[in-house]
């Protein structure tokens, strides 16, 4: 049993993230970069669901993370999207709304970039930010103050200045929430 779940740990770290760049070298690089005392990422488990993002839960010691890879295979640069999550952090972190805060690196920046080239002519990009597991339980058959709080959350966030939901793009009727909940 220890052999098959070795081997299965194994296969998620060669999963390619982006172009040749595996899951492996993502989590040495978050080793080296990240101060955990030490201790290297382990348990590594893919998480489904990513927009423009993979994302893994690992243990370090006794503490659980998220690893979020961003790569050049969406619609905008990975480190484009990644300043601007920084600056949606310190947005909420303004407002007083919880979230799950992405870990400075031992440089103090909020994420790292990995390239590796494979001909002269091709280099593949992926950058990768750490952050904090937002404790949570799966959501089965939510009452009705289930919905309510998250409502009440998704509108605290649409509620910051100069968070900028314009109408055009508001395809998830977001403006009509937060007016409606008010």
């Amino acid at each position: 049993m220890a052999e098959e779940f070795i081997a299965r740990e194994n296969a998620v770290l060669d999963t390619e993230i982006s172009g040749r760049i595996t899951l492996r070298q993502v989590v040495d690089e978050v080793a080296e970069n990240y101060d955990f005392g030490g201790q290297k990422p382990e348990h590594v488990h893919p998480l489904s669901r990513g927009l423009e993002t993979r994302k893994f839960t690992c243990w370090v010691g006794n503490k659980c993370y998220l690893l979020k890879t961003y790569d050049d295979s969406a619609s905008r640069p990975p480190r484009f999207r990644l300043r601007n999550l920084s600056a949606l952090e310190g947005n909420l972190e303004k407002a007083g709304i919880p979230f799950a805060r992405t870990i400075d690196t031992k440089d103090g920046y909020s994420f790292i970039p990995i390239e590796k080239r494979v001909t002269p002519s091709t280099i593949y990009h992926t950058a990768v930010f750490v952050s904090e597991v937002f404790v949570g339980r799966p959501l089965q058959n939510p009452t009705i103050e289930d919905v309510e709080a998250i409502v009440g959350y998704m509108t605290r966030i649409h509620q910051i200045k100069d968070y900028a939901v314009l109408p055009a793009m508001d395809s998830w009727s977001l403006l009509r929430l937060v007016k409606t909940y008010d």
